[in-house]
């Protein structure tokens, strides 16, 4: 007797539900963050050699490393938004009181600090009048001078991250692993500025600063959209 075979009965898709919801928001919106991340690095670095290759580096509009143009701006407002979304979960009870006022406090500084360059003007006057360095030491002065408060905005971001949606806080993290890199690249260069009055301006100095930039940039627009993801699910439970 022949023995009848059944197909195999597919399972059925399961649907999404409420409860996936919050998920599927903090997704949507650290894709859209990537994305616009990616897009202001391609600008950013075809500026940059744009300026290198065709303009010399005299376009100061180009000049990605330069103090109170778009790029510049750009910077500061990804940091501010931060601060800003900061602020939101602050007003809504999500975290604990202190840890949300220092990173504001922080972030806005910081912000402040992208257009009129405090941390240069501050490691200047203290390589320069303490140390005796010549400016090329500069790339390395400021962040240790600097080292509490980025080390302090480093552990709150990193502790956000943990309570973050799961998304959220791994977008944090890579965006916090970029802006370290950013800061190695910066202390780095130090090394082809040594004793080259005319550094400024050259392939190595070009590439740095594109890299440097970049990361930095993409890494703040990145934790902007973490934050922002939070923001919006924090009155829901989200893995």
């Amino acid at each position: 007797m022949a023995i009848s075979e059944r197909p195999a009965q597919r399972a059925p898709d399961r649907q999404p539900t409420a409860a996936d919801e919050p998920e599927r928001l903090v997704a949507r919106v650290v894709h859209i963050a990537a994305a616009v991340a990616v897009a202001a690095v391609l600008v950013q670095v075809t500026s940059e050699f744009t300026n290198y290759f065709l303009f010399d580096m005299d376009v100061w509009a180009l000049d990605v490393d330069a103090d109170n143009n778009a790029f510049a701006w750009a910077s500061s407002v990804a940091q501010f938004a931060v601060a800003a979304f900061c602020l939101l979960l602050l007003l809504a009870g999500w975290w604990s009181t202190w840890p949300l006022v220092g990173l504001i406090a922080i972030l806005t500084f910081f912000s402040l600090d992208d257009i009129v360059r405090i941390h240069e003007e501050v490691a200047s006057a203290f390589r320069e009048g303490v140390l005796g360095l010549e400016t090329a030491w500069g790339r390395l002065v400021w962040p240790i001078i600097f080292m509490p408060l980025l080390a302090a905005a480093f552990v709150l971001l990193w502790r956000f991250s943990e309570r973050a949606p799961a998304l959220a806080g791994r977008a944090t993290r890579i965006g916090l692993g970029m802006l370290v890199l950013a800061v190695f690249a910066e202390a780095f260069s130090t090394v082809f500025h040594l004793g080259e009055d005319q550094a400024l301006g050259t392939l190595p100095d070009v590439v740095e600063v594109s890299v440097e930039e970049s990361l930095e940039l993409a890494a703040w627009i990145l934790i902007a959209g973490a934050v922002a993801a939070t923001v919006l699910t924090s009155g829901r439970r989200t893995t």
